[in-house]
């Protein structure tokens, strides 16, 4: 589904990320992984070449530092027959150690990794694939940017704001033959977060109907990291050809 294509990863030494290149270059695509945590890059790349299937290469990449960015599109381009990314994806993300958007650090944290290397992955591979023509940037979103009391704020946010650059972004790009989208899985950490997030939405359900509503209704469904990489392939393949600004919302509970 993605034989001859050349493909970006941020954020590929998360589980998300290692799942996305896995599927990607089992589809055939050339693959750069980025990340910051660049040893477990080196470490894909190198089961994923065994693979005789696509190939990839490791790089370091800080998703907040614009000329990471475009090191990581030319280090593409030179690597893989000087072919220039038909896919970049951006599945940076930062969570931790966010709390309040009335914390200005915090909000500005999240918003700087969340947002504002989001912004800055479209703005370089749109350019460059506008000049072809073609192209694909996805992003990871949240399903947590519609629950801002559920979550951290400042997290919450900084997901609901990815949102508008997609759609903008899209409107923006799509004359010149590049579509922009999200996935975005709904995560649930544990047990009592559920019950916390159920608290919050439905504030009149005692213990026992929340109970009932995690064991009958938020259980049956399990989203792995696999499954979030197979909306990316067909998103970023051909069969996705026709969506463009859409948010992909992947509203299982999440398999940890």
């Amino acid at each position: 589904m993605l034989s001859g294509k050349v493909a970006i990863i941020t954020g590929a030494a998360s589980n998300i990320g290692k799942a996305i290149a896995t599927r990607f270059v089992a589809h055939g695509a050339s693959v750069v992984l980025a990340d910051i945590n660049v040893a477990d890059c080196q470490q894909l790349a190198s089961i994923l070449n065994s693979s005789k299937a696509g190939v990839a290469e490791a790089m370091k990449c800080d998703v907040t530092v614009a000329s990471d960015i475009t090191k990581v599109i030319h280090k593409a381009n030179k690597s893989f027959n000087n072919k220039d990314p038909d896919i970049f994806y951006n599945n940076a993300g930062f969570h931790d150690g966010v709390s309040s958007a009335r914390s200005i650090t915090d909000l500005d944290k999240a918003m700087s990794i969340n947002v504002k290397s989001v912004l800055e992955s479209i703005r370089q591979a749109g350019d460059v694939m506008r000049k072809n023509k073609s192209g694909c940037i996805l992003c990871t979103g949240s399903t947590m940017g519609l629950l801002g009391d559920a979550v951290p704020s400042a997290y919450s946010i900084s997901k609901a704001a990815v949102m508008g650059l997609v759609r903008a972004a899209a409107a923006e790009l799509a004359n010149d033959g590049v579509r922009v989208n999200a996935i975005s899985p709904h995560r649930v950490e544990s047990r009592s977060l559920d019950s916390l997030l159920l608290e919050k939405i439905f504030p009149t359900a005692d213990t026992q109907q929340r109970l009932h509503m995690i064991e009958n209704y938020m259980t049956k469904r399990v989203v792995k990291y696999e499954d979030v990489a197979d909306a990316a392939v067909f998103l970023a393949s051909d069969y996705g050809k026709s969506v463009n600004g859409h948010n992909l919302e992947l509203s299982g509970t999440f398999s940890v």
